[in-house]
């Protein structure tokens, strides 16, 4: 089955994965990456809890930095994971760092 990575990493984010999580799982091997910008449970854990999402296959610990320098981190770490897992596709919803 082809691999497809889906990234988030904000409250918005995790409420627009839940359905298509659901859906892609049909036709993919869906590996997740938890950016780590909401990372507090009440930011982020609830929503994985209460909406039945997967536990994300990554999760990344950001430093307490400068958006640029936390931007910088995610996508350090992210062009780790995807050159290790080579998916068919990427998923990136928007509204975070």
């Amino acid at each position: 089955m082809r691999k497809i990575v889906t990234i988030v990493g904000a409250r918005p984010q995790f409420i627009k994965h839940f359905p298509l999580e659901i859906e892609l799982k049909k036709h993919f091997n869906v590996i997740s990456v938890h950016t780590g910008q909401h990372f507090d449970d009440k930011m982020s854990k609830i929503f994985f809890d209460e909406l039945n999402i997967s536990k994300p296959d990554y999760q990344l610990t950001l430093t307490k930095s400068s958006h640029a320098g936390q931007t910088g981190e995610m996508l350090f770490f992210i062009e780790e994971i995807l050159l290790h897992e080579k998916p068919a596709a990427i998923v990136v919803y928007g509204d975070t760092n």
